[in-house]
């Protein structure tokens, strides 16, 4: 199971995880877009290389799409999310 496919299993939704934006100012650490993930109902998620969530690229997949787009790196994986279960990794392209 993926990592972040185990935490969004836990009780208490997203619980857990750091906003990031305090992070960055507070270390100097710039987080990296390494996990994107689209829920069935268009609700996207970003996570850093730590797990922790990105929530400046939280939202609606039309609102975010672009600026995700823009800044996550080659590196990146892209992932479908149907509650439970996960589709594997998919390409950019077809994310």
């Amino acid at each position: 199971m993926l990592w972040w496919a185990q935490r969004l299993s836990e009780p208490g939704l997203g619980s857990g995880f750091a906003t990031g934006s305090g992070e960055t100012r507070r270390t100097g650490r710039i987080k990296m877009i390494h996990d994107v993930i689209k829920s069935l109902n268009g609700i996207v998620m970003v996570f850093d290389e730590k797990g922790e969530q990105l929530p400046e690229y939280k939202g609606c997949y039309e609102e975010v799409r672009d600026k995700i787009l823009a800044n996550a790196p080659p590196s990146a994986k892209f992932f479908h999310f149907v509650w439970m279960v996960s589709s594997g990794e998919i390409s950019r392209e077809e994310w």
